[in-house]
């Protein structure tokens, strides 16, 4: 033993039995989809990495594991595409990790570097507030080197900002509305500068139209409200920036029906 992170070994048990069914049903897809035994290791690999970062992570608003949303995206990339890219898929799978959970990451990197050392690592809040570009650029350095470049690639970019601790230092007087509202135009123009990548419109397509939907969650609540002036603008973005895709792409024969689901969202549900 090496280097170990401070979970609950119950929570995680009980998310992993919770979510084993999707979990298999995705492995029947891999196994169906790619032929290629390179291509569905590399994939399997990335699942299980995914679940050994998220399968510790407090659950989803609507009350299901947070593993099973990179489930759903990656599903996503695989249904809207039929370009068999392990490398698409792994990053639909780990598209959270550094953002979410990269002392997950970090304490696998370390475990490399020092095989003979034991240690209990707890990490609180504030430790991963304080040095969070150190747990970032580990972690993307692990996924580079057991993923490739293009994972990499695609990971970092679909890695939001710190965009709270950089409000924070840039307004630190200005109200709680006011802040928030920064904040949805940075990960708005953030959006709008990586999806002009096709790969990476792909790829935050899958993950955003998993997440605008807000049906499940009672309008009167906070959650909702605040995810709904989040995603508001940034539909149109992805509207326009789906009509722009190359022909050559995998993405160009489906946008007009990506697009349709998105104006029906749209119209339902973020429409004054």
């Amino acid at each position: 033993m090496s280097l170990e992170l401070k979970i609950n070994p119950e929570e995680v048990s009980n998310r992993r039995e919770r979510i084993s069914s999707n979990v298999e049903e995705f492995k029947v897809k891999l196994d169906n989809r790619f032929k290629d035994s390179e291509s569905r290791e590399s994939v399997s690999k990335a699942l299980n990495l995914m679940l050994d970062a998220h399968l510790s992570q407090k659950d989803r608003a609507d009350g299901t594991p947070y593993a099973s949303h990179p489930l759903e995206v990656a599903q996503n990339v695989m249904n809207i595409t039929k370009e068999d890219n392990a490398d698409l898929v792994s990053a639909a799978l780990l598209h959270d990790v550094v953002e979410d959970k990269s002392e997950v990451l970090f304490t696998k990197r370390v475990n490399k570097k020092f095989p003979d050392r034991d240690f209990m690592f707890e990490v609180s809040d504030q430790l991963k507030e304080k040095y969070s570009d150190i747990f970032k650029r580990f972690s993307f350095k692990e996924l580079k080197d057991n993923f490739g470049d293009k994972v990499e690639y695609y990971v970092n970019n679909l890695t939001n900002h710190d965009f709270d601790s950089f409000i924070e230092d840039a307004i630190p007087d200005a109200s709680k509305e006011d802040k928030q509202k920064l904040k949805n135009i940075l990960y708005a123009e953030h959006v709008e500068k990586i999806i002009k990548d096709p790969d990476l419109c792909l790829l935050k397509y899958a993950d955003f139209s998993a997440n605008i939907d807000l049906r499940s969650l009672p309008k009167d609540g906070d959650k909702y409200k605040k995810l709904r002036r989040k995603y508001k603008s940034v539909i149109p973005v992805f509207i326009k920036q789906l009509d722009d895709i190359p022909k050559e792409h995998s993405l160009y024969n489906r946008k007009d029906e990506l697009i349709k689901n998105l104006e029906k969202i749209y119209k339902e549900q973020y429409q004054d």
